[in-house]
C-alpha cells in the first residue's frame, strides 16, 4: 500500500510540474511507474481505485496527444493511440462498479467518450443514457448536461436530427451544461436540416448577439467566422 501511495505521489508530482505540456514521453513514465506499483500491490481494483483511475485517465490523455499527431503525419494508428484508448476503456470498466457518486459520473463518461473514438457508438449511447435516466437525483447538473449533449451530437453525426434537436435541447435547459454556444450552433443546423430554416436563421441570430456563447474554449475568433459564413447560407435558404 505504501508503493501505491508513493506511485500516486509520484504522477501526481509529474502532472502538476508539467500540466498539459506533458510530453508522450513524460506520460508514458508516469505509465510506467504507476503499473509498477499495481504489479507489486496485492490489492483489489477496489483498493487501488485511486492509482487506477489515475493510469486510466494518464492512458486517456495519452491517447489524445498520439491521435493528434498521428493526424500530422496522415497515419491511422501508426502510434498505437488505439492500444492506449482501450487500455484506458479498460482500467476505467474494472473500477467501476466500487465507486460512487460524481466519481462514478465522470468514469461513465470518460467510458463513453472512449467508446465514441473507436467507433462504438451503441456503448457510448448506452453509457450517456445511464447518466441521463438516472439524472440529477445521483449525478452532478453538469455531467447529465454533458450526457445530453453527447447523446445530441452522436445523433447529429448519424443525421438524425429530430431525435439530435431533443436532446439538445434538454442539454440547453440545465444550467451547468457546458460549451452551450456550440450547442446552439447544433440545435440552428438541426432546424434547418428539418425544413424549419426560420428558426434556423433565428437561433443564428440569438448566437451572434450573445457573447457568452460565443467565447469557449479559446475558439471564439474561428467559431465566430464559422458562424457567419453559416448564416449567409441560412439566408440564401430562406424568405429573403
Amino acid at each position: 500500500m505504501i508503493r501505491i501511495l508513493l506511485a500516486v505521489i509520484v504522477a501526481s508530482f509529474f502532472l502538476k510540474a508539467f500540466g498539459e505540456k506533458m510530453s508522450l514521453e513524460t506520460h508514458s513514465l508516469v505509465i510506467q511507474k504507476l503499473e509498477l506499483a499495481l504489479k507489486n500491490s496485492s490489492g483489489s481494483p477496489a483498493e487501488n481505485q485511486a492509482i487506477i483511475l489515475r493510469l486510466a485517465d494518464i492512458y486517456s490523455e495519452r491517447d489524445r496527444l498520439k491521435s493528434l499527431k498521428e493526424g500530422e503525419k496522415s497515419c491511422e494508428n501508426c502510434l498505437s493511440s488505439k492500444e492506449d484508448r482501450q487500455k484506458a476503456l479498460s482500467l476505467y470498466k474494472s473500477i467501476f462498479e466500487s465507486t460512487m457518486g460524481e466519481i462514478q459520473g465522470t468514469i461513465l463518461l470518460q467510458m463513453a467518450q472512449l467508446h465514441r473514438l473507436l467507433g462504438e457508438s451503441l456503448s457510448a449511447k448506452k453509457l450517456y443514457s445511464r447518466v441521463v435516466r438516472a439524472g440529477d437525483k445521483k449525478y452532478s447538473s453538469f455531467l447529465v448536461g454533458q450526457s445530453y449533449a453527447g447523446l445530441g451530437e452522436m445523433e447529429f453525426q448519424e443525421g438524425h436530427f429530430k431525435t439530435s434537436l431533443r436532446n439538445i435541447e434538454k442539454a440547453l435547459q440545465i444550467k451547468d451544461t457546458p460549451r452551450k454556444g456550440f450547442l446552439v450552433y447544433r440545435k440552428a443546423w438541426c432546424l434547418l436540416n428539418t425544413g424549419k430554416t426560420q428558426s434556423a436563421i433565428l437561433t443564428l441570430e440569438s448566437l451572434l448577439k450573445n457573447q457568452q456563447w460565443l467565447h469557449f474554449d479559446g475558439v471564439s475568433s474561428s467559431f465566430h467566422a464559422d458562424i457567419s459564413k453559416d448564416y449567409a447560407s441560412f439566408l440564401a435558404r430562406g424568405n429573403i
